[in-house]
């Protein structure tokens, strides 16, 4: 069997298709058009797209082709968990990614976090990141401005839990 996934090697999409099975034969794509052709004419018995992604959110030329171009359908949805942020409910404001000009297939994160770097639950979660990730810098790290009313006894970055 062979599965078409949008690449090139190093994408989530391609891990995505590793993680949905290892042991079929891995085919990569220049662009999603391309992907979901070889699945309608039979090039690959499966398909991996991205249907929504960590930096714009819904990939509009994925639902566009499946609503008005494709007669593929949706098996299964396949999550790729970006790590520590994703066990550790902690809530992130934005992700974005950027591609590292290094080498294909590497990026860069910037990511914003909803509680304060010293929070513990986020002091974990940014040193087991730095731990696994080649580069990690914490561009900045400020209080979230108090409501109207509210506490200051909150703490930086964390909401208030009742007011006065």
């Amino acid at each position: 069997m062979t599965l078409g996934y949008l690449g090139p090697e190093g994408t989530f999409s391609q891990q995505a298709a590793r993680d949905h099975d290892a042991e079929v034969r891995h085919i990569p794509y220049s662009n999603i058009p391309s992907v979901m052709q070889a699945a309608e004419a039979g090039e690959v018995q499966e398909a991996v797209v991205p249907i929504e992604n960590s930096l714009e959110g819904p990939v509009t030329a994925t639902t566009d082709l499946l609503i008005h171009h494709s007669p593929v359908v949706i098996r299964r949805e396949l999550v790729v968990p970006l790590g520590a942020l994703a066990t550790c409910r902690i809530n992130m404001v934005r992700i974005e990614s950027r591609p590292d000009g290094r080498s294909l297939g590497r990026y860069v994160f910037l990511v914003d976090l909803e509680e304060h770097r010293t929070d513990p639950a986020v002091a974990d979660a940014l040193e087991e990141m730095r731990a696994s990730a080649s580069m990690f810098k914490i561009l900045g790290s400020y209080p979230r401005p108090a409501a109207p009313g509210a506490s200051a006894a909150a703490g930086p970055g964390r909401r208030a839990d009742r007011l006065t």
